[in-house]
């Protein structure tokens, strides 16, 4: 059973609440499940039904892990299990398997309570790809160590590059560019798809500086130019969307100078190999995948709009003085 949820006093109604009215699991609830836990946790791992979902929903609520990281790593797991990498002398005796909804909900068990092969997979799937070795990385679904969320890159390449240069890793949360793909062409490597990337990663971090949604914006349309209105009527500070963006962009650019500091540079910025070595089988866009050289171009012109050093990916030392930041540059000995 599922109704329609909203957060307080807004008429937009997208959550769903769940509860569990049979089964092995009735009495089950939870908000959602919603698309990415759906797809992670749900046809990723091959469950049967939407009820091990919600079931597998709930087990990640309250062991406290995320359906994406969680449902990546487990369908790893089954892969690397399947292909002979590890078998039961790894996992103690479990037989991993795509479809097996006990599989899953032991899994994530082990993984919270870190016992056995949970405490190899807690560490995240570019940490177990190395324990397994065997060529196991090169199943590994991650960007910067942060396991990918719910859209497939090989016929998208502008979310392939917000992936890539995402400052957390290869979460969408950063820039929803699979629309603009499907909207111009996925076949194309333009440079306008580097253009929308960035000025997405600015949009998209703006609405968690100003601490409200942006499903207004996305769904139904609303003009940014409404929040700048909101801001100034919440802060009595008047500041136009350009100020804001720019604002957004120094974060942007900060962000990048932390990941710096800690070893995180340009070499970071890919994607995994299978995105480029593996067509899609089936479907509307069967036989897609990207192509190396020409996603490389569009990483180059990304640095470029930026205005970041082509060879090292970093903020220059002039990017970050106009953005005011030249403490961190000089932070940075540039």
């Amino acid at each position: 059973m599922t109704t329609s949820t909203a957060c307080p006093r807004c008429p937009m109604c997208c959550g769903k609440f769940s509860y569990l009215r049979s089964g092995p699991h009735v009495g089950v609830a939870i908000d959602g499940p919603e698309y990415e836990t759906i797809a992670m946790i749900g046809t990723n791992c091959c469950l049967p039904s939407i009820e091990d979902v919600v079931y597998a929903n709930w087990l990640c609520d309250n062991y406290g892990m995320d359906t994406i990281s969680a449902g990546n790593i487990i369908a790893f797991a089954i892969e690397c299990y399947e292909r002979g990498i590890i078998g039961p002398e790894d996992t103690g005796g479990l037989e991993l398997r795509y479809g097996d909804p006990e599989c899953v909900f032991k899994l994530l068990e082990l993984m919270a309570k870190r016992e056995g092969i949970g405490d190899v997979l807690a560490r995240g799937v570019r940490y177990a790809a190395r324990k397994f070795g065997k060529g196991a990385e090169k199943f590994a679904m991650e960007v910067k160590g942060l396991e990918q969320s719910a859209y497939d890159v090989r016929a998208a390449p502008a979310m392939g590059l917000a992936y890539a240069t995402a400052d957390i890793g290869a979460h969408h949360n950063r820039a929803w560019a699979i629309t603009y793909d499907i909207e111009v062409g996925r076949d194309k490597y333009t440079r306008d798809k580097a253009e929308k990337v960035i000025y997405l990663q600015h949009v998209r971090p703006l609405f968690d500086c100003l601490g409200c949604c942006r499903l207004q914006w996305v769904e139904t349309g609303l003009s940014l130019e409404y929040y700048a209105k909101v801001f100034e009527a919440a802060t009595g500070v008047k500041m136009s969307v350009e100020e804001l963006l720019k604002g957004s962009e120094r974060i942007f650019n900060l962000t990048r100078a932390i990941n710096a500091r800690r070893g995180l540079t340009g070499r970071e910025d890919r994607l995994p190999d299978r995105a480029f070595e593996e067509p899609v089988p089936n479907g509307v866009v069967k036989g897609f995948k990207l192509d190396k050289e020409k996603f490389n171009e569009l990483l180059k012109a990304y640095y470029e709009l930026r205005g970041w050093d082509p060879e090292t990916g970093l903020p220059t030392r002039a990017k970050l003085e106009e953005l005011g930041l030249k403490d961190v540059a000089d932070a940075l000995g540039l």
